[in-house]
């Protein structure tokens, strides 16, 4: 009997905020149901910013330096998608070489793991969902569903997204070759908008299942925005060579979210090569 594993999903579906339109197309949906979700990069915004950290580099640096030192990398996103990472301030006990260079694996380490969720963070937090389909993806309009399709641009891979006519996404299917990745967002209403609290991830290969992922986010309100200050990711995968389960829990801190700063690029001189953009 062929080993499977399923990480149970817990969903929930909030009522819509309003009616979907008769006659409608794509664009014309797409345009009225983003204003429906709260997310960062409004109009007005040229540009925001957070310090990053996880419970992991926390548990390490807490030893070396006190809590003005837990934050070591600023995150700048600049319109249209344009990011960067700013290295803080490390505490006096990286003078010496072999725990410096210790410091800046694990920051790299930290900068990876925020790497790995940035791509549904940008879909979810930073813009309504729908905002990041390309023009020409194929629309289905179903009567009670909304289905787009499309290819990456080099064609590696193809994504599905099925929308109620509410707008609210239910579903993201993204598939290459003999792989396959399953996600279901999960929304919370506040002010009749939504705001994404976390989303859950199933992995295939060849239609077994080989990694479950739940990510839940602790929401955090700064005026008008919505920026979670705490990402939990829950994760269960099946070792390829030893077909063994295995499970891990990670945690990222987020705080300090600044708008419009007043940004200067400059071309750096020598960095450290594990934290190159």
């Amino acid at each position: 009997m062929r080993r499977r594993f399923l990480l149970l999903l817990g969903l929930i579906v909030f009522l819509a905020p309003a009616f979907a339109q008769e006659g409608e197309d794509w664009n014309a949906f797409r345009e009225r149901t983003g204003q429906y979700y709260h997310y960062l990069l409004q109009r007005d915004v040229d540009n925001f910013s957070f310090e990053l950290t996880s419970k992991a580099y926390i548990d390490f640096i807490a030893q070396y330096g006190d809590s003005t030192h837990y934050y070591p990398l600023k995150f700048i996103w600049t319109s249209p998608e344009d990011r960067y990472y700013v290295l803080q301030t490390l505490p006096a006990a990286a003078e010496k070489d072999s725990l410096r260079r210790e410091m800046l694996l694990r920051i790299q380490d930290l900068k990876n793991l925020w790497e790995d969720i940035l791509f549904d963070f940008k879909k979810y937090i930073f813009q309504p969902p729908m905002y990041s389909i390309p023009d020409g993806a194929l629309a289905r309009m179903a009567s009670d569903t909304v289905g787009i399709s499309y290819k990456d641009p080099q064609g590696n891979f193809r994504l599905r997204e099925n929308y109620a006519k509410s707008g609210l996404l239910r579903e993201v299917v993204w598939e290459a070759g003999n792989q396959r990745t399953i996600t279901h967002p999960v929304y919370k209403l506040d002010e009749n908008k939504w705001y994404c609290v976390g989303w859950q991830s199933q992995k295939t290969v060849n239609g077994e299942v080989t990694e479950g992922l739940v990510y839940g986010l602790e929401p955090l309100w700064i005026g008008n925005h919505y920026l979670p200050n705490q990402v939990d990711v829950a994760v269960q995968a099946q070792r390829g060579d030893t077909g063994e389960i295995v499970s891990g829990l990670y945690r990222i801190f987020l705080r300090d979210l600044r708008f419009n700063e007043l940004i200067e690029v400059r071309n750096p001189g020598p960095i450290h090569p594990r934290l190159q953009r």
